[in-house]
């Protein structure tokens, strides 16, 4: 699925959404971290773009292990950007499963589509599963807000075997040759 087709931005909808519901100002609090810096220049762009539409907006800028604390309190915030790797089983992935560890997902409709998905006869038809069916239902139904995507360049010697690019470093199975 093409992620960056899933959103389109349209602010002068927005601010009419906004005006329908009689948005009063009240703050949408939103978290992030200085430790991760795309994560952060993302947050500053997300604030700003909810301020042009007219939201008012408070931004709390946290340390990383306190904004991991944070993120288990659904109190202390409404919004944060994350990233989250691919996985193999993207049902681990925490934004797509019952938890308290990021956005407090609680959805029938998702759960069916994960235990479908857990239930394909092979990894490539869950994968399949998942960017068909699990992922458009997670952007349309809010569970996330696709930002943008980042790329990792890695550099491999032809001396090098059983390497397969993954988010951050994965070397088991991987051998020099002569």
């Amino acid at each position: 699925v093409d992620m960056s087709q899933s959103v389109k931005q349209n602010k002068e909808k927005a601010k009419q959404l906004l005006a329908e519901l009689n948005y009063d100002g009240t703050p949408i609090v939103m978290m992030t971290t200085e430790a991760y810096p795309f994560l952060y220049n993302a947050t500053l762009v997300m604030k700003q773009q909810l301020e042009d539409v007219g939201l008012n907006v408070t931004l709390n800028v946290y340390d990383w292990g306190t904004m991991l604390t944070k993120i288990s309190d659904k109190t202390a915030f409404d919004l944060y950007p994350m990233h989250y790797p691919h996985d193999n089983n993207p049902s681990s992935t925490n934004y797509i499963r019952k938890s308290t560890a990021s956005g407090f997902t609680n959805d029938a409709q998702l759960d069916a589509y994960i235990k479908e998905m857990n239930a394909q006869p092979t990894e490539e038809a869950a994968q399949s599963f998942f960017k068909k069916t699990v992922m458009p239902y997670c952007v349309e139904s809010a569970q996330i807000t696709h930002l943008g995507d980042m790329e990792l360049i890695y550099g491999v010697s032809d001396k090098v075997d059983g390497f397969k690019p993954y988010y951050g470093l994965k070397i088991w199975g991987v051998k020099v040759t002569d």
